[in-house]
């Protein structure tokens, strides 16, 4: 369909964008904004309490007035969210998840998130959609980052692509599923720290998460349908944390989740 390939380019174009501003897939090892200090030097200062002053200054960035942001065009009226069945055709699609996560390694034992995806669309055999997601972070028990920080925080922003094996018609619909997207790690100290003069109670590290996965969604083409995912990713960090701490603390890793939601379309 010439129509669906002109939005999946702007779908696209639009869930790119946080990737490119995060900094992390073009330029991992930039140290623009580094203190020059150990991320783990600042969680044991917090988990001790010391207040003694970590040293390290860092350069700010700003960006250029060449800098340029991706604009949708508005000339066709019915934007991303024409989802055109061969009997039905709707105009606004919302899907909405809750998925817990298991990593196989690093500081992080589990997370429990809620996911979004309010800009979605989709035809007989394929289907796309922008997410936005929070969810809850478990580091492992007795860990630096569990001693050292308080109420850490995942959020998320990307696409979601689905293949569908059937006709959507039919009772259930499975398909497979892949997802690409931005991670945005925060969490406050236990204690404040004390860095280049400056005092610091809450930091975040950006990253990268990409998945695979199967799953099953019920009826396609009712107004209501419920959906369930098993899949496997990789999350892969930053170098540098928002704070300008050389991040020695959080190893990329990879992980296994199980999700389930559902559907609302317009």
């Amino acid at each position: 369909m010439p129509r669906l390939d002109s939005h999946l380019i702007k779908l696209a174009s639009l869930s790119v964008l946080p990737l490119l501003l995060s900094g992390c897939i073009f330029s991992r090892g930039d140290s623009s904004t580094s203190r020059g200090v150990k991320l783990s030097d600042a969680m044991e200062a917090s988990a001790k309490g010391d207040k003694r002053d970590l040293g390290g200054s860092r350069s700010s960035h700003s960006y250029s007035s060449d800098d340029t942001y991706f604009s949708p065009d508005e000339s066709d009226g019915a934007g991303f969210f024409a989802v055109s069945y061969t009997e039905r055709e709707y105009r606004w699609q919302l899907a909405a998840d809750m998925a817990y996560s298991t990593p196989f390694n690093g500081a992080i034992k589990r997370i429990t998130s809620f996911t979004l995806t309010p800009l979605a669309m989709e035809d007989e055999r394929n289907y796309l959609g922008v997410y936005l997601g929070g969810g809850a972070v478990e580091f492992e028990s007795g860990s630096l980052a569990d001693v050292a920080t308080d109420d850490p925080w995942m959020f998320d922003i990307g696409l979601t692509y689905r293949r569908y094996l059937n006709h959507e018609r039919t009772g259930f619909s499975p398909y497979i599923t892949g997802s690409l997207g931005y991670e945005l790690l925060l969490w406050d100290y236990r204690n404040p720290i004390v860095a280049g003069g400056e005092t610091i109670t809450g930091d975040q590290l950006g990253g990268v998460q990409g998945s695979v996965g199967f799953g099953v969604t019920t009826r396609r083409d009712s107004y209501l349908s419920f959906f369930g995912e098993v899949g496997i990713g990789a999350t892969i960090f930053c170098e540098t944390t928002g704070e300008g701490f050389d991040n020695d603390v959080f190893d990329d890793f990879g992980f296994f989740t199980v999700k389930a939601g559902l559907s609302l379309k317009f």
